[in-house]
């Protein structure tokens, strides 16, 4: 079992409106004014270490009228990045914020609900926070038996893998109200993507897809699975076909004579690309620490009749 854990974090941001920025706020409207500071930049009115240091991208809806507010904005170089919205006032409104670093990773959200008075500043709190990864083995007793990538000009062998079955969850408060109100379509298919790197490979890496074992050179939108939303706080990936399952494989011989597969070190790295269309298609998804394949060796027994 493996489980890697972001640790929660809270950030109080302020959000004012009337009278901050033009357009002006009038009977009818409230201004909305969101300001966030850089976590790389020294700043001794705020509490950096709230915000993860490689955030650089922000998003913010606005959920209240048809269609939604969005704005998206990078850090660069500056202190902060500023978002403003003029907001029909009196009126309910959802803001939802996410950031992504630059390997268009998920690093953290918020949502949040306030109430607009157009004539009169307006203050709320939004509480920035991460999330949680779960990754638990379920299975590791079965084998299949495909090929090798084709790493040299050699023709690949086939090779008996074991197959290592894991459960993926991600978890956080209000994370999967996040996904569902924002991400979530029953007709688009998500993809999961496996990276394998071995010594053996010359160190070069290759995408297994699911459940054809076929390998590419670069990632591609071949194995599909859902996001599913469980619960407001829970979201779960979940292969199309076989359920709540993410299989890792890794080579224990040679299928021809049954001869140890020594591939020296490896790894796999998983990932998974999530477009945010509220966000004005902002990519921000998730990203998983390499999978140490020796480590999932040591866990495999292997009877050969």
């Amino acid at each position: 079992m493996k489980r890697f854990v972001v640790l929660f974090a809270i950030l109080t941001l302020f959000v004012a409106g009337c009278g901050l920025l033009p357009p002006t706020p009038d009977a009818n409207n409230g201004l909305v004014k969101i300001r966030i500071p850089n976590p790389r930049t020294q700043q001794a009115a705020y509490e950096l270490s709230v915000i993860p240091e490689d955030t650089e991208t922000i998003g913010i809806h606005v959920k209240g009228l048809t269609p939604g507010l969005t704005q998206v904005k990078n850090f660069e170089n500056s202190d902060y990045i500023e978002f403003s919205f003029l907001l029909p006032a009196p009126g309910n409104y959802k803001f939802y914020l996410i950031g992504a670093n630059g390997s268009k990773v998920l690093t953290c959200y918020s949502i949040e609900q306030a109430s607009i008075q157009p004539g009169v500043t307006n203050e709320v709190s939004i509480s920035l926070q991460t999330y949680s990864t779960s990754f638990n083995l379920q299975s590791n007793t079965v084998t299949k038996k495909f090929k090798e990538p084709q790493y040299s000009s050699a023709q690949p062998n086939e090779l008996i893998w074991s197959e290592n079955i894991y459960g993926l969850e991600f978890t956080g408060e209000g994370l999967g109200t996040l996904y569902g109100d924002l991400a979530w379509n029953l007709s688009k298919y998500d993809y999961v993507f496996t990276k394998y790197t071995t010594d053996k490979w010359l160190k070069k890496a290759f995408w297994l897809t699911f459940p054809n074992y076929d390998w590419m050179n670069s990632p591609g939108p071949t194995q599909r699975y859902y996001i599913r939303y469980q619960d407001p706080d829970f979201i779960k990936v979940h292969e199309v076909t076989f359920g709540f399952k993410l299989p890792i494989y890794v080579p224990l011989l040679f299928s021809e004579d049954n001869e140890p597969y020594s591939f020296g070190s490896g790894s796999v790295v998983i990932s998974i690309p999530i477009v945010w269309k509220s966000f004005n298609n902002m990519e921000a998804g998730f990203l998983l620490p390499p999978i140490n394949m020796c480590d999932l060796i040591s866990d495999t027994v292997i009877i050969v009749q």
